[in-house]
C-alpha cells in the first residue's frame, strides 16, 4: 500500500504482471499514465470516483517502464514498474 498527502491506493500486480488492480481508499478522480525507458507514453487510463479499478497492459512488451499516477491533474505518486 502506497500512501501520500492526496492519494491513498493498493495495487496488486496480476501473476502475469500483464494487469494492474488498483484500490483507491479514498475515491477521487485519477490519471495512471504508463512510460517506455525512451519517455514515450505507452498507456492512459482515467480512474473515476469509483474505488476499484483494472489497468490492462496485455499489448505492453516486457521491458522497464515508469508509472505516474495523477491527481486532478497534479502528480501525486511515480515510480519503476518492470514488466517481464
Amino acid at each position: 500500500m502506497k500512501k501520500t498527502q492526496r492519494l491513498e491506493l493498493l495495487v496488486h500486480f496480476g501473476s502475469s504482471q500483464k494487469n494492474i488492480r488498483m484500490k483507491l481508499i479514498q475515491p477521487k478522480n485519477v490519471t495512471f499514465e504508463l512510460y517506455d525507458v525512451l519517455g514515450k507514453q505507452q498507456t492512459i487510463s482515467r480512474l473515476n470516483a469509483t474505488n476499484q479499478h483494472q489497468i490492462k497492459l496485455s499489448n505492453v512488451q516486457p521491458g522497464i517502464y515508469f508509472y505516474r499516477l495523477l491527481v486532478n491533474d497534479a502528480a501525486s505518486e511515480s515510480g519503476k514498474l518492470i514488466i517481464e
